[in-house]
Formats: C-alpha cells, structure tokens, sequence
C-alpha cells in the first residue's frame, strides 16, 4: 500500500513539475471562414509576410434583379463599385501585432 501510495505521489510531482504546453504558439487562421450573418465565406491565406482575405462563396451569388453576380454596389467609388463580389479582396497585408498574436493589424493603408 506505502509503495502504491509513493508512485501515485511520484506520478503526480512529475506531471505537475512538466512545463505547460502552448496550444498553439504562433496561430495560423488560414482557412475558409464563414462571416458572422453567415452570407459569405472568405478564404484567409499567407500572402507576403502577412494574411490576405479573398471572398470566394455567396449565399446569393446571383442578383435576382438583372440576373448577373453580385457587385460591390456599395462601394462609393462608381469605378470599384462594378466589381464582382466573388473574388474581391477584404484586406491584404495583416500581420499579428506585438506580444498577442490573437491581435491582427493591417500594415497597408489604401
């Protein structure tokens, strides 16, 4: 029983004396995300020395209205507002900013 007792005690210094495992040190958010009212996906990837956003899925891809895709309609500028939605950047450039790496920041201004 006292030998038993001694290597649940051994087993437990060890495991509580072992350094904490990081999850993840430097996260990677590559990969599809789908935006929060759920009407688009962007495609997060590296590009450079940071992470770009292209959109690539529409809920409603097609304007019901003259039967053609979606354009950046909102946008004030009359020249980028002609853009198909599919296929346009959301950001370029981001990087994580300083000691948290949950924090992104885009570098480029436009």
């Amino acid at each position: 029983m006292v030998c038993r007792f001694g290597f649940i005690v051994t087993i437990l210094a060890a495991l509580l004396s072992a350094p904490a495992a990081n999850a993840q040190a430097d996260p990677d958010p590559s990969g599809i995300w789908l935006t929060q009212a759920g009407d688009a996906k962007v495609r997060v990837s590296k590009c450079g020395g940071g992470i770009c956003g292209v959109v690539v899925w529409l809920k409603d891809p097609i304007n019901p209205a003259p039967e053609k895709p979606q354009i950046d309609d909102k946008n004030p500028n009359p020249t980028l507002a002609k853009r198909p939605i599919i296929g346009l950047a959301l950001f370029s450039g981001m990087r994580p900013n300083g000691p948290n790496k949950m924090v992104w920041s885009n570098l480029q201004r436009r």
